[in-house]
């Protein structure tokens, strides 16, 4: 390493304290606010620097983000190498709060993410590009009434919805338009992971019109909410969240899983650039 790209590397890092250290931490603030098409008052970030290999090896010791109240059509963590040094981070915990998926209004998304490569573009407007990580966990959250609006809008046949949340059960209810026929409808379902990226719901018992469903019209609706969230294409997550579990809470429904920044983007997206 040359003494020019050392002195860079030390000013970029910032060694995590004092006015360098600050600065280091609003540029990270912007720069994300920027990627996340966020107001810059709801973004806020802290880098932490390894003393004593850091400025040598490029590396940072962690990286906190915490964003609120933007929308997104996908993720945008992942990108290409382009030009320029390769940099890591040991570890980037997200927090994000109050924002939007595409069609989903998701109230909270929490990961830890190891050994993140990116590459930086010191300046007026510092830029960093995310390449890919190591696997960690994370858990994202929202509410009944956000189930209700996102499960409308995809599917037209259901209108009307309310949505509440009892013991391990989802209980939606509304009206629906089903075999031909549009009449009121409850029923009650577990949530489940169909495969890593697919998240759907299992009736216990539908009541349509008035009649139990059963054979085959139960097996119709089992069939309609086994494909709930797709998590690549509903959602935009390119890859970047695998869903392990999902479980019901009195004020939400959650669901846990692993997490990491994909290698490349796997769908079409932003570039991961900010």
């Amino acid at each position: 390493m040359t003494w020019s790209a050392l002195a860079w590397g030390i000013g970029l890092l910032g060694l995590g304290t004092g006015v360098a250290g600050r600065q280091l931490d609003h540029s990270a603030a912007a720069a994300i606010a920027d990627l996340l098409g966020a107001a810059r008052s709801t973004v806020a970030a802290k880098v932490r620097t390894d003393f004593l290999l850091g400025p040598f090896q490029g590396r940072f010791a962690s990286l906190e983000a915490k964003a609120a109240r933007f929308a997104l059509e996908s993720m945008p963590l992942a990108g290409e190498r382009g030009p320029g040094r390769v940099w890591r981070v040991a570890r980037m915990d997200l927090d994000f709060r109050d924002f939007r998926l595409r069609k989903l209004d998701v109230r909270g998304f929490r990961a830890s993410i190891p050994e993140v490569r990116f590459q930086a573009k010191p300046g007026a407007k510092p830029s960093i590009r995310f390449l890919g990580s190591q696997e960690g966990s994370g858990t994202v959250w929202t509410d009944a009434e956000s189930v209700a609006r996102y499960a409308e809008r995809r599917f037209p046949a259901l209108r009307r919805l309310r949505v509440s949340f009892r013991g391990d059960l989802v209980v939606l209810e509304g009206e629906a338009t089903f075999l031909w026929r549009t009449a009121e409808f409850w029923l009650c379902a577990r949530p489940r992971v169909t495969n890593p990226r697919r998240l759907g719901l299992a009736p216990v018992r539908v009541l349509f019109a008035g009649s139990r469903a059963e054979g085959q019209a139960l097996q119709a609706w089992s069939d309609l909410l086994a494909g709930l969230i797709d998590l690549d294409r509903d959602l935009g997550l390119n890859g970047s969240m695998d869903a392990a579990e999902a479980t019901v809470h009195p004020d939400r429904i959650e669901v846990r899983g692993r997490v990491r920044i994909p290698a490349r983007v796997q769908s079409e997206g932003q570039s991961g650039v900010f």
